[in-house]
């Protein structure tokens, strides 16, 4: 999900465990074989630095989540759809490629390839992803100029500015992830998501509206700055040494399509939802921005819940039981999946209400709460199954599955708007979502594994309608 949050793989990796280095070439600071005490003890410091890791990338989330709601706070409605307009939800889409730029960038990185090869290998990512997000940047202005929005040249150039960051972190990040350093790898990918936010503050509350681009562009060239250098410092010999003039690409375009896919087509489903609101539907601006709200909401529980989710990608912890008073042993995924749907439930509950009584400006964001929290447990329930899919390289169904849910999403937004309120569009939106993240993926897993357990989907059933009744009340 956008900022408010970006994508998961984009906030850093301080939740995945340390990756042994590659057969192939020798560790970053390779010392050496270790005695038995001494593994022991670089096991219980990896451990603690896996644990720390999660702990800042958990609090630097939690922290943007709550930039993210302050501007509501600071902002007119107005103000907030044209800030979500013209540069939040565009960059949150043509940066949806940043997780798969980033995993592809780790499977190159701790491969067993060769180092001439695997720079050459660098070397064609960098290309692909300049490409790709170029494309996207003219995708993204062409369909805001083809719709009657207008791009100024200050928009497009903090695009432009965006997105050389992202391009250059990614790759300055996989190499501190490869030798080991998370904490400042996660440091960098979350300062770069905290500086919109704060161009937003110095331009409408500090300053003029006029000059937001300005603090946009110029606070991302700072933090581009300070990556290169830090880049730099790292590998310039390495970078020196990539063969930037062959003509030679050393890429595998289907393993990055099938990441790339799963990626854009999870961003889509509501950044491009609220992208073709705010240009293809004639829904009031002010209406538009209560729903941003509630969005920016559902993402804060949505980024916790994943947070939760990931360590289920080791097969450790998927199968791995939990013990419940009266109700005997469960698997974890399985009682990790009732918290959410409990959690979520009373959520529908007590956000509303919060939100009534800190944004008074935004009256009817409340009523979006209860889509918006059935879309979130499809992205969750989906997550918990898809962890362990992706971690076997089973991700063919999912990347399909996601794209066709995205373009199904648009469709209905773009061509069911002038016969459905707004609300009635969520709740059509979240239903899909959930449809695919609750029903598709779950039975497509148990289809695959073995026999359907019936007792199982009846709970799930009740516990989803008792959030579907919302939309009746």
């Amino acid at each position: 999900m956008l900022p408010p949050l970006p994508p998961p793989a984009a906030l850093g990796s301080g939740n995945r465990e340390a990756r042994p280095a590659p057969r192939g070439r020798p560790p970053l600071n390779f010392r050496g074989p270790q005695s038995g005490a001494a593994a022991l003890t670089s096991s219980f410091l990896q451990m603690r630095q896996n644990i720390f890791s999660a702990l800042l990338q958990t609090s630097l989330s939690l922290v943007i989540a709550a930039l993210s709601i302050a501007i509501f706070h600071f902002l007119t409605p107005d103000e907030t759809a044209f800030v979500r307009q013209h540069y939040f939800v565009p960059f949150a889409i043509f940066t949806a490629l940043a997780p798969a730029n980033q995993n592809y960038l780790r499977s190159i990185l701790f491969s067993q390839a060769p180092a001439k090869r695997a720079n050459l290998q660098v070397a064609s990512l960098a290309i692909v992803q300049l490409v790709t997000g170029a494309l996207l940047i003219a995708l993204m202005v062409v369909s805001m100029k083809t719709s009657g929005t207008s791009v100024s040249t200050a928009n497009l150039i903090a695009f432009i500015a965006a997105l050389a960051l992202v391009l250059l972190r990614t790759l300055v990040t996989g190499i501190l992830e490869f030798r080991g350093n998370y904490t400042a790898s996660i440091i960098l990918n979350n300062i770069g998501v905290a500086l919109p936010y704060v161009a937003v503050f110095l331009a409408f509350v500090a300053f003029s509206q006029a000059t937001l681009f300005g603090w946009i562009s110029g606070l991302n060239a700072l933090n581009v700055l300070l990556v290169a250098l830090i880049g730099w410092h790292l590998s310039g010999a390495s970078v020196r040494a990539m063969p930037w003039a062959q003509c030679r690409m050393d890429f595998s375009y289907r393993r990055y399509l099938s990441l790339a896919l799963i990626s854009v087509g999870s961003v889509i489903v509501y950044q491009g939802v609220e992208f073709a609101l705010y240009n293809y539907t004639d829904y009031d601006r002010a209406e538009i921005a209560s729903y941003a709200l509630a969005f920016s909401a559902s993402a804060v529980m949505r980024q916790v819940i994943l947070t939760a989710v990931q360590p289920l990608e080791h097969a450790r912890n998927y199968d791995s039981t939990v013990g419940l008073r009266r109700l005997g042993t469960v698997s974890r995924p399985i009682a990790i999946e009732f918290l959410i749907y409990t959690g979520l439930v009373l959520a529908i509950l007590v956000l509303p209400p919060l939100l009534a009584r800190a944004f008074p400006s935004y009256e009817t964001a409340g009523k979006f709460v209860a889509p918006l929290m059935l879309g979130v447990l499809g992205s969750a329930i989906q997550q918990i199954y898809s962890v362990r899919m992706i971690a076997k390289a089973r991700t063919g169904f999912l990347s399909a599955s996601q794209l066709v849910l995205a373009f199904s999403c648009l469709a209905a937004t773009i061509f069911l708007n002038p016969y459905f309120s707004l609300t009635a569009i969520i709740w059509l939106v979240s239903t899909l979502t959930w449809l695919r993240g609750c029903i598709i993926i779950p039975l497509y897993i148990e289809l695959s594994a073995g026999k359907p357990r019936a007792a199982l989907w009846m709970v799930r059933a009740a516990l989803s309608c008792v959030i579907i009744s919302f939309a009746f009340r």
